[in-house]
């Protein structure tokens, strides 16, 4: 999975934003992508390609766009999740998996 993360993250614009502004410090010029920027520039790493935000110490992949609905969708709604409330729902995604908007797109899922 981490090597279609990868894929995607490389044709997804604010986190090629990201992956620029840790490695340049460039900052973009695009107020939208200014904004994502500055949202979660403190805690970005990049690993062998692949951009992580830290969270509670740990590394998340940050997830495009493309992969949120997939990621949900195995973590509440295939046989194996069990379709857990929110709370264990997101629970479950923040153990490999970030993207800004996390909590409100996890309840509106469950």
């Amino acid at each position: 999975m981490l090597d279609q993360v990868h894929y995607l993250q490389k044709s997804n614009r604010h986190i090629k934003a990201l992956a620029c502004y840790e490695k340049f410090k460039l900052y973009p010029r695009d107020p939208s992508l200014q904004q994502y920027v500055d949202q979660l520039a403190t805690s970005l790493i990049v690993k062998r390609g692949v951009v992580y935000v830290m969270h509670q110490g740990k590394p998340l992949a940050l997830v495009p766009q493309d992969l949120k609905a997939s990621i949900l969708h195995h973590s509440h709604d295939s046989p194996s999740a069990g379709h857990w409330s929110s709370t264990g729902t997101l629970d479950e995604i923040l153990q490999s998996w970030h993207w800004p908007d996390i909590e409100k797109k996890v309840e509106l899922h469950c």
